[in-house]
């Protein structure tokens, strides 16, 4: 996930009491979390280390530029020729560490965990490791957005849904006019800031719940003074017949009635021409 891990930490309850630290190594290892605790009493501190064992554990915080040193002894301490002086050694390089002072829980006896990002999202270990859902996961809260009529009696468009907690935003599209099974295609994007998630789904949620459709478009093409016709015989206007020609005319000869009309009236409007399936187009005349 996009995130700087030396800025994630944890809160837990452990032992009835509520504890927080940082997160050694989010999502490092499938969420299966220890807590590492450093020195006694209320002067404790805790680490939330993702390890398969608690040996693995040691060696993970070992090797954390960030927090290892809590742990960590100097090599020039060590006295080799010291039978007595028994150093546990961890990490990748086999340092020496100190553990006199450091208890280790296991998943087990850690409740309610979550890690915090610096911008105070929450989320679960096992989300932080694979924030990406499935779309069952979230498919009854999608928003969908720029629906028109697919030509088989159901609409198509596009659909979007954002998960704030990981600044994840997944779309997609939906309709009939996919492959053969496919009604819904899915795309995601996971942003590294808040503000970028929220610019995203600004934009998308500018977009339209549907589209205008054609037939909008049209009613739209005809002011309330212009002329239409259904044959080329007769013409109206506002509901009232306009104009009736001779069927045997040419169209020079409907085409001069017309401009004689309008000359008359001192008015010259559109004339549009209606198909037998609303369809509309200019009269040319």
């Amino acid at each position: 996930m996009s995130t700087d891990n030396a800025r994630v930490t944890f809160r837990a309850t452990l032992d009835g009491h509520e504890i927080t630290g940082p997160a050694v190594n989010p999502g490092e290892w499938f969420g299966k979390l220890h807590i590492i605790g450093v020195g006694c009493g209320f002067s404790m501190f805790f680490y939330a280390v993702e390890a398969g064992h608690d040996s693995d554990a040691i060696d993970a915080l070992t090797d954390s530029e960030d927090h290892g040193h809590i742990i960590r002894l100097d090599e020039s301490d060590i006295d080799p020729d010291d039978d007595d002086d028994d150093v546990y050694r961890a990490g990748n390089a086999g340092e020496p560490v100190d553990l006199d002072n450091v208890r280790i829980w296991g998943p087990e006896q850690i409740k309610g965990l979550v890690y915090v990002t610096e911008d105070g999202r929450e989320l679960t270990p096992a989300k932080f490791a694979d924030p990406i859902m499935d779309f069952g996961d979230y498919a009854d809260f999608v928003t969908y957005c720029n629906q028109q009529e697919s030509g088989f009696d159901d609409l198509e468009g596009d659909w979007y849904y954002g998960d704030e907690s990981t600044l994840t935003v997944y779309t997609g599209t939906f309709g009939n006019d996919h492959s053969p099974g496919a009604s819904h295609y899915t795309d995601h994007e996971t942003y590294a800031t808040k503000a970028q998630y929220l610019e995203r789904m600004a934009s998308l949620e500018a977009l339209p719940e549907y589209l205008e459709s054609d037939d909008d478009d049209e009613e739209d093409v005809i002011d309330d003074d212009d002329v239409t016709t259904e044959d080329g015989v007769r013409f109206y206007q506002s509901g009232k017949l306009w104009l009736t020609v001779d069927p045997d005319w040419t169209e020079e000869e409907t085409s001069d009635a017309i401009r004689t009309q309008m000359e008359a009236e001192g008015f010259f409007p559109n004339v549009w021409m209606i198909s037998d399936h609303g369809n509309v187009s200019p009269f040319t005349y």
